[in-house]
């Protein structure tokens, strides 16, 4: 993938606004958008055109569907059985059934993220139109949602979220993609099966797996939180409104 990338941001026409990226800083691009770093030697918003800013999401699209995802389309291209710990691990916890259904398995991931992505720009575009116009916010809010869910850090706008450090409504939106697709697809799912239990008056024990994912999520997201506010409260943060400030 990052090869592939990094042909095409040599080969394919239309993608820069200027000269086009040397081979370098076009390899050093596509491993970025792949691995999801957000790591950038250009700025995104003004060197690539709408052409190029779509191919680099393609690239960050394909990276961030995730390791668990890639290994069930090889196995299943393979047309071998996934290892029970696999298994197990993919269902969520360690009663998984000996034979699970790849495809769906892969289905559910994919339909997942495109519908929290679709869900996430419909918020932002909600969010940015009244500051960027209805018609350039669709773009925008497209590219920051799948970015955001992908945790890859490469944004459209040349001073990155600065522009809106005062709309809390914009930066809770990027906030919750993040937090998504940080915790990933069988963490959600059987958060929804739990909820679902619940309803049906029935007991469901979240994985071991998923209690670590949440319980480290909360204690690193606010645990930095506190400190970052502690430090730069009168610092960097002076002068923004308290829900910003927080935000």
């Amino acid at each position: 993938m990052v090869l592939g990338g990094t042909l095409g941001l040599k080969l394919l026409p239309g993608l820069y606004t200027g000269p086009e990226l040397s081979w370098v800083n076009a390899f050093f691009t596509a491993t970025s958008a792949v691995c999801v770093t957000g790591l950038v030697v250009v700025d995104t918003a003004t060197y690539f055109t709408p052409l190029g800013q779509a191919y680099l999401l393609l690239l960050i699209q394909l990276g961030g569907l995730g390791m668990i995802t890639f290994t069930t389309v090889i196995i299943v291209a393979l047309g071998r059985r996934m290892s029970l710990r696999h298994e197990a691990l993919s269902l969520g916890g360690t009663d998984a059934a000996p034979q699970v259904d790849r495809r769906g398995l892969v289905r559910d991931v994919v339909r997942f993220t495109f519908i929290i992505e679709l869900l996430g720009a419909m918020l932002l575009y909600a969010t940015m139109a009244p500051t960027l116009g209805w018609r350039e916010a669709i773009w925008h809010s497209v590219f920051q949602s799948v970015s955001a869910f992908c945790n890859a850090g490469f944004t459209t706008f040349e001073q990155s979220m600065v522009r809106f450090q005062q709309r809390p409504q914009v930066l809770g939106a990027i906030i919750l993609l993040m937090m998504l697709g940080a915790i990933g697809f069988l963490t959600i799912e059987e958060i929804y099966l739990r909820y679902r239990a619940g309803r049906q008056r029935r007991i469901f024990r979240l994985s071991l797996h998923s209690r670590i994912v949440l319980l480290t999520s909360a204690v690193l997201i606010v645990s930095g939180a506190v400190l970052l506010g502690w430090f730069e409260w009168n610092g960097t943060l002076s002068g923004l409104p308290v829900i910003s400030k927080c935000t």
